[in-house]
């Protein structure tokens, strides 16, 4: 009976020692998918947001060059108007005749 126990052991141990560096590699491996996993989906999240960002800066300027123009036209509109004889640029007015 203490040969079986022993042989038992010995093979136990034979099976250990072969079976537990491969695991450790299985578990490595899969760390490392995992690794390159959520690096994959971080350097999705920075180009996104890179490209909001451009998005929103494009976004900035043209609001910005819009009112600058808006500016602008106002002032030549007003310098017109004074080389005119008028003191402010003519408006359209809104009718006040009911609509049929």
């Amino acid at each position: 009976m203490s040969a079986k126990v022993g042989d038992r052991e010995a093979s136990f141990r034979a099976a250990l020692i072969t079976y537990f560096p491969m695991g450790i590699a299985v578990l490595s491996l899969i760390t490392s998918i995992f690794s390159s996993y959520l690096s994959l989906r971080s350097l999705e999240f920075f180009e996104s947001s890179l490209g909001r960002t451009e998005y929103l800066h494009t976004c900035k300027e043209i609001i910005a060059d819009y009112f600058d123009v808006k500016f602008l036209t106002t002032q030549v509109s007003e310098a017109g108007a004074e080389a005119g004889g008028r003191s402010r640029p003519a408006r359209p007015r809104c009718s006040t005749r009911p609509m049929r």
